[in-house]
């Protein structure tokens, strides 16, 4: 990092982050002044502790700048059952911050669950519920980590779906308006070739 340095100045904000586990930091507004991420701190929601990892279950957060140009103290995200008794990472948004995505994973004993994508619509200045979209045969499938296009017509996502390359693969789905449904293809980036 010595040898190639950049303008840039990376430093923790110790207001934000906590003694958790804090990931997938993204920005949540068009002014870029409100961000949200995920994060096992302590919460009123999911109180159990995860039987995978070991600590909390994991919740949406938001933070925001103040006029003075601070981060305010962290607080579980505004809308209605966004956070639940399960696991909520790596939430996303269309261009216009009107469509958001995010992962949840439940867990159920006994049985070997996966993650889902789930998304939810701007209505003046609050959210309406989520929508699980279906991307998966079964439960038992995990789809997480929502990357949308522009218009969030478009979503691109990890998978270990049948037919991929071994493992989590990326996935690409379109939405079909008429049809209501999300299509779902192996991700392949174009070639060399093909980008001219």
């Amino acid at each position: 990092m010595k040898d190639n340095r950049t303008r840039y100045t990376v430093k923790s904000e110790f207001k934000i982050n906590d003694e958790g586990m804090d990931m997938a930091p993204v920005i949540a507004s068009r002014r870029g002044n409100e961000f949200v991420f995920g994060s096992t701190r302590k919460a009123p929601i999911g109180s159990g502790k995860d039987p995978i990892v070991g600590e909390g279950y994991m919740n949406i957060w938001q933070v925001e700048k103040d006029r003075s140009g601070n981060w305010t103290p962290p607080k579980l995200f505004d809308a209605d059952s966004i956070n639940t008794e399960y696991n909520e990472g790596t939430m996303t948004f269309d261009g216009r911050f009107r469509n958001m995505y995010l992962t949840r994973c439940p867990t159920v004993h006994k049985k070997d669950m996966g993650c889902q994508i789930w998304t939810a619509e701007k209505r003046g200045r609050s959210w309406g519920l989520p929508q699980k979209i279906n991307l998966a045969p079964n439960d038992t499938i995990s789809v997480g980590h929502p990357c949308p296009n522009e218009d969030g017509t478009a979503l691109i996502f990890a998978s270990d779906l049948p037919g991929g390359q071994g493992g989590k693969d990326l996935w690409y789905s379109e939405y079909d308006r008429r049809e209501e449904t999300w299509s779902c293809l192996l991700y392949t980036s174009p070639s060399p070739r093909d980008r001219g």
